[in-house]
C-alpha cells in the first residue's frame, strides 16, 4: 500500500511540486527563525569577539591590509582576511552592529541551502533530495550551532568555499566527465578557502585525492597541463 502510494505521490507533478516549496519554505523559515533568535545575542567573549574588533577598527581606521587592535598591529589573529572584508564590507552596507558583524555568515547558510536545491533538481531531477539534504544540514548541531553558522567564526564562510568543491565533485562522478574549467574552479574554491582560514583549507585534500584514485583519473589529471595551470592560480 505504501508503495503505491509512493507511486501516486511521484506522478501526480501538482501535489509533487506543492509538497517540495512547502518543504523548502518551512525549511528556509526555521532557518531564519534560527539566525534571527542568534542575531539577538551578544557577542561571545572569544574567536568572534577578536574578529568584531578586527574587523570595526578596519572599518574606521581604513587600513585593510593588517590587523589592529586598540589601532596597535594585532599579532594574535594570524588568519588571512577574506571573512574579515566581508565583515567590513557588511558594517558599510548594515551599519555597525551585530547582525552585520554576522551577515556573511548567515549569507553563507542560505547559501549552501539554495545551492543544494538548484543542484539537486539539475543533476538528480529531484527536489527531493534536495529537500531531505537541507532538512539534515538545517538540524545538524555539528554547523548549526555557535561556532558555524549561528555567529561571526571564520568556519561558515570556510564552509560554502568546501562545499563547492564537494558539489564539482559529485557533479564528475555523476556526469563521469572532468572538464577542463571544473579544474579551475576547484583551484579557486580553495585559494579561496585558504583566504578565509589559512590551512583548514587543506583538510579535504586527502579525501579529494582518494577520489580521483579510486575513480581511476588521478593519472590522467597528473598528465594534464591545466592541473598545473590551475596550481598556480591557487598558489597566486
Amino acid at each position: 500500500m505504501l508503495h503505491n502510494w509512493s507511486i501516486k505521490f511521484y506522478r501526480n507533478k501538482f501535489i509533487y511540486r506543492l509538497f517540495g516549496a512547502l518543504s523548502i519554505i518551512l525549511i528556509f523559515l526555521f532557518a531564519f527563525f534560527m539566525l534571527f533568535i542568534s542575531s539577538e545575542k551578544v557577542v561571545n567573549i572569544w574567536d568572534e569577539a577578536i574578529y568584531a574588533n578586527n574587523a570595526l577598527e578596519m572599518f574606521l581606521n581604513r587600513k585593510y591590509c593588517y590587523y589592529t587592535i586598540n589601532n596597535k598591529v594585532d599579532y594574535y589573529n594570524t588568519k588571512p582576511p577574506l571573512a574579515l572584508y566581508t565583515q567590513v564590507a557588511s558594517y558599510y552596507i548594515f551599519g555597525v552592529n551585530t547582525f552585520s558583524l554576522r551577515f556573511s555568515s548567515y549569507a553563507s547558510l542560505f547559501v549552501i541551502l539554495f545551492t543544494t536545491i538548484y543542484f539537486s533538481k539539475k543533476y538528480f531531477n529531484s527536489l527531493i533530495i534536495g529537500i531531505a539534504t537541507i532538512a539534515i544540514y538545517t538540524t545538524t548541531t555539528g554547523v548549526m550551532r555557535q561556532h558555524v553558522f549561528y555567529t561571526a567564526d571564520l568556519d561558515a564562510i570556510l564552509c560554502v568555499f568546501i562545499y563547492f568543491i564537494i558539489l564539482i565533485r559529485t557533479k564528475q562522478l555523476v556526469s563521469n566527465k572532468i572538464e577542463t574549467i571544473e579544474i579551475y574552479l576547484i583551484a579557486l574554491f580553495f585559494g579561496l578557502s585558504y583566504l578565509t582560514k589559512s590551512l583548514a583549507s587543506i583538510f579535504i585534500l586527502p579525501s579529494l585525492i582518494l577520489s580521483f584514485l579510486f575513480e581511476g583519473t588521478l593519472n590522467g589529471l597528473l598528465k594534464n597541463k591545466h592541473t598545473y595551470f590551475a596550481l598556480i592560480l591557487f598558489f597566486y
